[in-house]
């Protein structure tokens, strides 16, 4: 077997961290050695006890803000590794700043990009990143897009990602021996941040509109809308908690944000027998079979489809549920993983 060294140059939480997550599992299963350059509260390493944790070198630094450090921590690599080294990246910007320094000091191409999301608000700084990444794009190894919508609109914005090479690799979980619970009343639960970027403004106009019905509202995050919430006398907010403590308190998903990629909440749902119901535009389509294991609405906001949706789901919660479960194995990241670093 190839000794292989992997370097994770990062600055990102939330979804990221849980894709740096499963990918670190892999890459110490396979009992190759991994550098993380990322700040000491790296988002990642909350997920790992002390025995994996002594297995990750982390060189701790603000990627974005610190590069002297980063240049630093590259040349003590270089010197201590024989390696087969790869580099992972998984934000067009870090690659824009470490990708000439990268290539001068190891002369390598095992250079691979990540990009999670499209970029939210496309002002004159991110079009000039996300410009100049796509110049880069065709002398990497490969850029892995984590869906097809993510790939298209990276694809329409940056043409020069057209002349690299790529493939899709979709966030996935790992799978929990559960089986569908049946309950009395329906539980609808929002997922996420509590900001508008994630539709918590939505989800809240929502459950007024449904303030009489037999469903009941669950809030779990953290973020600014949390003293709003206390406004909504059917809603009840919770902080952040486990994932099986969220999926055992809902039975419906509902995805209020305006675009999403490959959300991990709607994986996580999934692989607990928890059916969605998203009004997001973007991947979700590519996670969930409309009438299947969930329900995709085109409409922004329209409340009277989303609610007649939600009852729907409700009639045929059981058969929703046990869909769920037969099609989370999809999204199985050990099998995804192992697939993944057999590529790179």
């Amino acid at each position: 077997m190839i000794k292989k060294t992997f370097i994770l140059i990062s600055n990102g939480g939330g979804g990221i961290a849980t894709f740096q997550k499963y990918l670190i599992e892999h890459i110490i299963k396979k009992k190759y050695k991994i550098f993380l350059i990322d700040k000491k509260n790296n988002h990642t390493l909350k997920y790992f006890n002390k025995d994996i944790k002594k297995k990750i070198t982390l060189l701790e630094c603000d990627t974005l803000h610190e590069p002297l450090k980063v240049i630093n921590f590259l040349s003590l690599i270089k010197n201590s590794e024989k390696n087969k080294l790869i580099f992972i990246f998984n934000n067009p910007m870090l690659i824009v700043i470490y990708f000439l320094i990268i290539k001068f000091k190891f002369k390598s191409k095992n250079i691979y990009l990540f990009l999670h999301s499209h970029i939210l608000n496309l002002n004159s700084l991110y079009i000039l990143l996300g410009f100049l990444s796509s110049l880069i794009s065709p002398f990497i190894d490969k850029v892995y897009f984590v869906s097809k919508f993510t790939k298209m609109w990276w694809l329409k914005y940056f043409k020069f990602y057209n002349f690299s090479k790529s493939s899709i690799h979709y966030n996935s979980v790992k799978i929990q021996n559960k089986k569908p619970s049946k309950k009395k009343k329906c539980r609808v639960g929002f997922v996420g941040r509590l900001e508008n970027e994630k539709g918590i403004n939505k989800f809240l106009e929502i459950s007024k509109f449904m303030e009489e019905s037999e469903f009941s509202f669950k809030v779990f995050g953290k973020g600014s809308y949390e003293k709003k919430i206390l406004e909504f006398n059917n809603v009840k907010q919770y902080g952040w908690e486990t994932q099986n403590n969220i999926y055992k308190n809902i039975d419906i998903l509902l995805l209020t944000s305006p675009i999403e990629n490959c959300p991990f909440t709607v994986l996580e749902a999934k692989n607990y027998g928890v059916p969605t119901l998203s009004i997001s535009n973007g991947g979700v389509s590519e996670i969930i079979k409309n009438g299947y294991d969930g329900i995709t609405l085109n409409e922004r906001l329209n409340l009277i489809k989303i609610k007649n949706s939600m009852i729907k789901i409700k009639k045929n919660l059981s058969k929703y549920k046990v869909n769920c479960l037969k099609s989370r194995h999809t999204f199985n990241e050990k099998n995804r993983f192992a697939k993944l670093l057999n590529r790179l």
